[in-house]
């Protein structure tokens, strides 16, 4: 949008400079003058497109900060939950290691019978 304007900026300029000099030829000035209220309506109009851009960027700006805070609280309490809960599990396991209950499984496994030749 910004570059658009810019453009348009400069084309009024160079209109400007022609409607500037002298020039008998009534039609050619009104000419330039339509096209010059004609890029000053275009430019308006970006402008407020900007504007209304700008005021939808600062909501969802808002709205992103406004869910990272959430997911922010969210880990926190679950990270809470877990610190409350893991003497609990370290408890409950007895001290085995992963590696001593998988052994444990495999050999109840093979001497249940359900394992096969």
């Amino acid at each position: 949008m910004r570059h658009k304007a810019e453009l348009l900026d400069a084309q009024n300029f160079q209109l400007n400079t022609q409607l500037a000099q002298p020039n008998p030829r009534v039609t050619d000035n009104n000419r330039i003058v339509g096209m010059i209220i004609a890029n000053v309506a275009t430019s308006r109009q970006i402008a407020s497109d900007e504007e209304r851009v700008k005021e939808k960027l600062a909501i969802d700006r808002k709205a992103l900060n406004d869910a990272e805070a959430a997911y922010a609280e969210t880990v926190l309490a679950l990270r809470r939950d877990l610190n409350t809960v893991q003497p609990t599990l370290d408890e409950s396991l007895n001290g085995e290691s992963d590696q001593d209950r998988v052994e444990s499984c495999q050999h109840e496994f093979w001497n249940s019978g359900n394992a096969r030749d």
